[in-house]
């Protein structure tokens, strides 16, 4: 934002310290993860399902989410509700 306003004249702000060479991407486990073992064919069938919060400072679950987010091969698909479901 502050750049956006030093782009538009209204403040000037002084160079960066450091140029960006290259576009950001996110850190990634760099192989694909593990398939999933013994996932019941409905959602209705899981027993024990468990959330984790993932934290920054947990570079490998930060890793891990990257990959199931970047992944090319992962067809997140929505149904217009709160409902989603993926595709491996």
């Amino acid at each position: 934002m502050l750049r956006d306003l030093d782009e538009k004249g209204t403040i000037k702000l002084p160079k960066p310290l450091f140029a960006h060479r290259k576009k950001w991407e996110p850190r990634r486990l760099g192989h694909p993860v593990d398939e999933p073992d013994n996932v019941p064919e409905s959602v209705e069938k899981i027993e024990d399902l468990q959330l984790i919060v993932v934290e920054s400072g947990d570079s490998n679950l930060m890793r891990i989410h990257n990959e199931l987010i970047c992944a090319p091969n992962i067809h997140w698909e929505t149904n217009g509700s709160s409902d989603a479901s993926f595709d491996i």
